[in-house]
């Protein structure tokens, strides 16, 4: 019977999905750390102002996804056994798709000034950071 956690799991890589989702895979920890049979996975995520979350899995591939367009993710995994959760393995970095942003209908006004040939346009952009308009 064994009573040791088992080893990090190796050889994360990510690809950034769509502009909301991750896909993360991973290869088990080395048959020596495994120190008995695998019963799953911890998934941890985070970056700058997004609280930390944690997924649990069965397989070692997984998509991650409502994240924020634009913004790079911080991912790491841990394995566990029947002993308990192991170490986790380095952090790898990924950057979600970033949307372009869209003017949206109505977004624009002229203002003809009558006195001058001056026409004014304004138009409102959206805010990328927080898909908001000013």
């Amino acid at each position: 019977m064994f009573s040791l956690a088992p080893g990090s799991p190796i050889n994360l890589t990510s690809a950034a999905n769509q502009s909301k989702s991750i896909v993360l895979a991973w290869a088990e920890p080395p048959l020596g750390q495994r120190n008995g049979i695998l019963s799953g996975y911890v998934v941890e995520y985070w970056a700058p102002d997004v609280p930390t979350k944690m997924i649990n899995s069965s397989v070692n591939i997984i998509l991650i996804s409502q994240l924020r367009p634009g913004v790079t993710y911080s991912l790491r995994v841990a394995a566990f056994t029947r002993a308990g959760r192991g170490n986790f393995s380095d952090d790898i970095q990924q950057m979600t798709i970033a949307t372009p942003p869209m003017i949206p209908a109505g977004g624009f006004q002229v203002d003809p000034d009558d006195s001058t040939s001056t026409t004014t346009f304004t138009v409102t952009l959206p805010d990328i950071a927080s898909n908001e308009f000013r």
